[in-house]
């Protein structure tokens, strides 16, 4: 997760991309307002639909029993989402790949 957080605050960093969503737009999607629907509709469904498979199938080496459940409003921005999960495995001194 943390990866993929680095590879989207810097696509986000780089590139000009506006929030596609006309209901609710942003306006210039950053790494600080971008929310799990951005990262999804972006960064999710895109790589995924040719495949017809889930983002962790198509990034895991394996297949990976979760070790949490997690809740999240779609609108969280993401880089909060990495945080909390970041900060959920150190008070439980897990690794940060600990499968949710």
């Amino acid at each position: 997760l943390n990866d993929l957080g680095d590879f989207i605050h810097r696509t986000l960093t780089e590139l000009e991309i506006m929030d596609p969503h006309p209901s609710f737009s942003v306006g210039m999607l950053t790494f600080e307002n971008a929310n799990l629907y951005h990262v999804c509709d972006l960064y999710v469904i895109l790589p995924t639909a040719p495949f017809k498979c889930s983002f962790m199938e198509l990034v895991a080496e394996k297949p990976q029993e979760p070790w949490w459940f997690m809740s999240h409003w779609w609108g969280t921005p993401f880089k909060d989402t990495i945080e909390m999960l970041n900060f959920h495995n150190q008070q439980r001194e897990q690794p940060l790949d600990t499968p949710y």
